[in-house]
């Protein structure tokens, strides 16, 4: 199962329905930023793709947003916050889910069917290790973010990262970025 798979602890035999990137404008290049998981658990009634993307309005620095259904019928959206300051990874679930809290209580949702976890970036790099990836040392959290994306969609890690990697007439860290992009891409037309 992917790194993020495992991190959403949803039952066996749940489907990935959609995967939704977030502007988050300029960020700071920093390896060690931490980011932020959060899970909703949603209720039988809610349309998972609804759900996420009104969700989604509420929250500050959202980058990106994945949902799905599980195979008892419910659904699920999970949300990848990248904070911007160190007061935000510091104080961490504290801050990070109070606007996914109000979020569900104004959309008459269920606040305690959320939950948050940090993923600093020695958390992000160690997930890279573990599958063995080439050169991912100086990956900002943005680009480890969309790899492990891209590893939700089926194809593995390590696959992802050479054809991020891939030196060309476009390689830079911006084309890396797309190179994952365009996975993510593919995988939202199959």
């Amino acid at each position: 199962m992917s790194h993020l798979g495992n991190l959403l602890e949803l039952p066996e035999g749940s489907r990935l329905t959609g995967v939704t990137l977030h502007d988050v404008g300029i960020m700071p290049r920093h390896r060690w930023m931490a980011a932020h998981l959060q899970v909703v658990l949603l209720p039988e009634t809610a349309e998972p793709s609804a759900s996420a993307g009104a969700l989604s309005v509420f929250l500050p620095e959202v980058f990106a947003s994945v949902h799905g259904t599980s195979p008892d019928g419910g659904s699920w959206a999970a949300f990848l916050l990248l904070p911007r300051s160190d007061r935000q990874v510091i104080l961490r679930d504290v801050i990070a889910l109070a606007p996914l809290r109000r979020a569900l209580g104004l959309l008459g949702l269920d606040e305690a069917a959320a939950r948050s976890m940090p993923l600093t970036g020695k958390a992000l790099q160690g997930m890279y290790w573990q599958r063995d990836t080439p050169d991912t040392d100086s990956w900002p959290a943005e680009e480890m973010l969309l790899g492990l994306l891209v590893e939700l969609t089926g194809v593995p890690l390590k696959d992802a990262v050479e054809f991020a990697a891939r030196s060309g007439a476009e390689w830079a860290p911006s084309g890396q970025r797309k190179r994952l992009v365009s996975l993510l891409e593919s995988w939202s037309v199959e």
